[in-house]
């Protein structure tokens, strides 16, 4: 994988996302551990827009790893 020599474009770009980003009401309960969270859908739908704006985007790649499927975000 090629890396960048610097990240300061990416830091700019994090501190930016994250001084417009705000909480996110938990939407879900875990039965479980009797917790609430918020769901993958709504941290996609509450970010996403914020996330464009920055230059920023979220990736998922498959993965294995000792004999595990997964997903690397």
């Amino acid at each position: 994988m090629k890396q960048s020599e610097s990240i300061t474009k990416l830091s700019v770009a994090l501190a930016k996302f994250n001084g417009e980003v705000s909480a996110i009401a938990k939407d879900a309960k875990n039965p479980f551990f009797k917790s609430d969270y918020v769901t993958l859908d709504k941290l996609i739908l509450s970010t996403r827009e914020i996330l464009q704006k920055n230059g920023l985007s979220v990736l998922q790649f498959p993965s294995t790893e000792d004999n595990k499927i997964g997903v690397k975000t």
